[in-house]
C-alpha cells in the first residue's frame, strides 16, 4: 500500500505496520487508495457479448422436424378407345395405405418445369401437345401441400391424334393462310406470301368446328360435305398449334352446285326459253322475273344489246322502252353461252 505524510508531503510504499513518515518521522500520515485504471470498453464489450449470447440461447430453441409429405404416384394409361390418355393418381398414407386421388386434386401438370399441360379435372384426360407427348414424363403438382410432387411414366402419343383443347403456343396465324374458292364449287387452303416457312403437309383441318375431326384435307366441296357455313379450324401438327377464330368462320358458303356438261346444257336451254318469253313481253312481270332469277344464280353475267355492254337494269330499260334512236323495238336472243364451271354466262341480244 502507499501512504502520504501530511506534514512534509512525502509519499512512499508501506505496510500495515508503517506508523511514521520515513522522511520526517512524523506520525501524521495518510494511507492512499489504489487507483488502478481498468479497460472499461473491453469490459463493456465482453458483457454485451455475454448478454447477446444468452438471449440467442433462449430464443433459438430446437425446431421440431416438419411432418414428412405423403408420397404420391401417377400412372398414365390409354382409354378404352385406344387413343386418348388418362392419368390415375394415388397417395400413400402411413396409416391408410394407398388412396386413390380425384383428378380435381391435381393443381397443374408440367413438362420441363415450365410448360403446363392441359387436362380435364373431372375425367383425368390429358390434352398434350404433340411435341410434349413422345416418350415424355410429366410432373404432377397437387393442391394439397401434404402431397409430394409425382412424376408419371413415359408415354407416346397414339395414332398421332391432335387435341384442340391442348394449350399449345401458336406459331402460325391466319395471316399465313387463305381460304380460296376454286372450280367445281370447291374451296382450298393455301399459303399466303408470309406463310412460305410453313409446310402445308403438316396441317390438319377441321371443317366442322373445333372438335374435329381433323384430317389432311386441303380441298373440299361444301355441297358434297353438306356444309352451309364456314367453321374451319386448323392444327399445325409439327407443334400441335390450334388456330382458333378463323376470320371466315360464321360466313355462309356461296350457293353453288357442281357443273357438268349436262347441267350446263340444261341451264342454257332454260335461259333461252325464259329469255324468249321475256323479250316477247318485257313489260309483263310474270315473264321478267323467271328470266332475272336464272341470271342471278350465275355469279358473273356478261350482257350486251346490239353489241353494247349493259347490266340487268339497262337491259330492262332498253327492251321495255326502246332506246333513243329506235323506240318500241322488239329484241331477240342471239346467243347464250355458259362457261367457267357454270359461274359465267354470256348473253347476246339484238333487235329484230
Amino acid at each position: 500500500m502507499k501512504y502520504k505524510c501530511n506534514e512534509c508531503g512525502y509519499e512512499a510504499v508501506g505496510n500495515d505496520f508503517t506508523t511514521e513518515c520515513e522522511s520526517c518521522d512524523n506520525s501524521n500520515i495518510q494511507i492512499l487508495k489504489s487507483r488502478v485504471k481498468l479497460p472499461w470498453r473491453i469490459i463493456l464489450s465482453a458483457v454485451g457479448i455475454i448478454i447477446l449470447f444468452s438471449v440467442v440461447l433462449r430464443t433459438c430453441k430446437t425446431v421440431p422436424p416438419k411432418d414428412p409429405k405423403n408420397p404420391t404416384d401417377v400412372t398414365i394409361k390409354l382409354g378404352d378407345n385406344g387413343v386418348d390418355w388418362f392419368f390415375y393418381a394415388n397417395e400413400t398414407s402411413s396409416t391408410k395405405g394407398k388412396i386413390r386421388l380425384d383428378p380435381s386434386q391435381v393443381e397443374e401438370i408440367r413438362y420441363n418445369t415450365k410448360h403446363k399441360i392441359s387436362f380435364n379435372s373431372t375425367t383425368g384426360q390429358l390434352y398434350p401437345c404433340l411435341k410434349d407427348s413422345v416418350a415424355m414424363k410429366y410432373e404432377f403438382v397437387f393442391s394439397d401441400p401434404r402431397l409430394e410432387v409425382a412424376s408419371s411414366n413415359r408415354i407416346a402419343l397414339a395414332n398421332n391424334k391432335v387435341y384442340p383443347k391442348a394449350n399449345c403456343p401458336l406459331i402460325i396465324t391466319w395471316e399465313d393462310l387463305k381460304v380460296n374458292s376454286i372450280s367445281d364449287c370447291r374451296y382450298e387452303i393455301i399459303l399466303s406470301t408470309k406463310g412460305k416457312r410453313i409446310d402445308l403437309k403438316k396441317l390438319k383441318i377441321s371443317l366442322t368446328g373445333i372438335n374435329g375431326p381433323y384430317l389432311s384435307k386441303y380441298i373440299w366441296s361444301p355441297t358434297n360435305e353438306g356444309l352451309k357455313k364456314k367453321d374451319i379450324f386448323i392444327i399445325y401438327n409439327s407443334d400441335a398449334d390450334t388456330l382458333k377464330n378463323c376470320p371466315y368462320n360464321g360466313q355462309s358458303y356461296s350457293p353453288c352446285s357442281i357443273c357438268t356438261a349436262e347441267k350446263s346444257a340444261s341451264r342454257e336451254v332454260s335461259i333461252r326459253v325464259a329469255a324468249k318469253a321475256y323479250l316477247d313481253q318485257p313489260a309483263v312481270r310474270e315473264k321478267s322475273r323467271p328470266f332475272r332469277d336464272l341470271l342471278m344464280e350465275i355469279s358473273k353475267r356478261e350482257i350486251s344489246v346490239n353489241g353494247k355492254p349493259c347490266d340487268w337494269a339497262d337491259l330492262s330499260s332498253i327492251v321495255q322502252e326502246g332506246d333513243s334512236k329506235t323506240p318500241k323495238v322488239q329484241y331477240q336472243l342471239e346467243k347464250v353461252e355458259i362457261t367457267n364451271n357454270c359461274n359465267h354466262v354470256l348473253l347476246r341480244i339484238n333487235s329484230k
